[in-house]
C-alpha cells in the first residue's frame, strides 16, 4: 500500500488534505512551520529561518530544541515521512503540484505559451485555487507578512490578464462590471485594472460612467499619491471621449482577439468598423481666399507684432 497522498492549500489559510479528506493541523507555530516548508516543497528551510518567523521578537535559550518539539507536533499530524530533517533544516517532502502555490504558478506560466482561448481557461483555473487572503491566520503572523504581498500580486496580475483575455474575446457578462468595481475599490492605484473597468462600461453604452471612472481614478491618484494618470489611461480616456469605434468588440464573423487595443494591454488591432454615414474631415482649410490672402499677408510683413492671426467665428 503506497503513501496517502496529502496536498497543503496557502492560498487562503493554510489547510491540508490527506486523500482528499481534510485533516487538523495543530494551529499556532506547528501551522507556520507548515506553511514556510510548504511555500518552498522539496527545498531545506535553515533552522535560523524558521526561528526568526516562529519567534520575531523573543527567541527562546534553545530555539533548536523548540524548533523539534513543534516538528514533532506536525509530524503526528500529517503522519511519518513528509516532514524531514536535512543538513541545518527541514524540508517537505511532497511533489511541487501538491501545494496550491506551485500549481496556480504552473498554470499561469503554461497560458504564456496557449492562444488566447486556452490561455483564458487555465487562467480561471489557477484563480479557482484562492479561497481567500493567502497564510490568513498565522500566529505569529511574520511569514504571512512578508509572502502574502508577493502572492497576492501574482493573484492580480493574473486577475487583470484573464480580464484582459474576457474583453478581447467578447467573453464578458453581466457580473464583470461588478467584479471590475470591487477590485478597484480593494485596489485603487491599479490603473490597468481602472482602465478595463472604463473600457468595459464603454462596451454597455454607458460612456458617461465610463467617463466618471476616469475622474474617480484622477481624484484617487492626485489625493493618495500625488500623481496623474499614466498614458493608457489617458489615452483610453481620449479615446471614449471620440467615441472611438475601435474600442468595441469585433462584429460577428471578424478576427478574434480584436476591439480592445492599448485600453486592455493588448496591441494595436483591425475592426471591424460601423458604415461611415458622413465625409471625412479635411486635411487642409478650403475656401475663404480673400480671408487667406490677407492673413497671409499680415503675418509675411517684416513685423514685430505680428506673430498670430486671431479667427473668430
Amino acid at each position: 500500500m503506497g503513501r496517502a497522498r496529502l496536498e497543503v492549500a496557502l492560498l487562503g489559510p493554510v489547510e491540508v488534505h490527506r486523500d482528499g479528506l481534510a485533516i487538523p493541523v495543530p494551529p499556532g507555530r506547528p501551522t507556520v512551520i507548515l506553511a514556510a516548508l510548504a511555500a518552498r516543497p522539496g527545498t531545506v528551510v535553515p533552522v535560523d529561518a524558521l526561528a526568526g518567523w516562529l519567534w520575531p521578537d523573543d527567541e527562546p535559550v534553545h530555539p533548536r530544541a523548540a524548533i523539534q518539539t513543534h516538528v514533532a507536533r506536525l509530524r503526528a499530524a500529517l503522519g511519518e515521512g513528509f516532514v524531514q530533517a536535512a543538513g541545518d533544516g527541514y524540508r517537505l517532502d511532497l511533489p511541487p503540484d501538491a501545494v496550491d502555490v506551485t500549481r496556480f504558478r504552473e498554470l499561469v506560466a503554461a497560458g504564456r505559451d496557449a492562444e488566447p482561448a486556452t490561455e483564458l481557461t487555465l487562467l480561471r483555473e489557477a484563480l479557482a485555487l484562492w479561497r481567500g487572503d493567502p497564510l490568513a491566520g498565522l500566529n505569529p503572523a511574520d511569514l504571512e507578512k512578508a509572502t502574502a504581498p508577493l502572492l497576492v500580486e501574482e493573484l492580480l496580475s493574473a486577475t487583470e490578464r484573464m480580464n484582459e483575455l474576457r474583453l478581447r474575446l467578447d467573453r464578458t457578462d453581466e457580473e464583470f462590471v461588478p467584479s471590475l468595481r470591487r477590485l478597484v475599490a480593494a485596489h485603487p492605484w491599479r490603473e490597468r485594472l481602472w482602465a478595463q473597468l472604463m473600457l468595459a462600461l464603454y462596451r454597455q453604452g454607458r460612456q458617461g460612467d465610463a467617463l466618471a471612472a476616469y475622474h474617480e481614478v484622477v481624484t484617487v491618484l492626485r489625493d493618495d499619491l500625488g500623481i496623474d494618470p499614466g498614458p493608457e489611461l489617458t489615452d483610453l480616456h481620449r479615446r471614449i471621449l471620440d467615441t472611438d469605434p475601435t474600442l468595441l468588440p469585433t462584429a460577428p464573423g471578424g478576427p478574434a482577439g480584436t476591439g480592445t487595443g492599448a485600453a486592455a494591454g493588448g496591441g494595436p488591432a483591425a475592426v471591424a468598423r460601423p458604415p461611415v454615414q458622413l465625409p471625412r474631415s479635411t486635411t487642409r482649410f478650403v475656401g475663404r481666399e480673400h480671408e487667406i490672402d490677407l492673413l497671409t499677408a499680415v503675418l509675411s510683413e517684416n513685423r514685430e507684432w505680428a506673430r498670430l492671426g486671431l479667427i473668430s467665428g
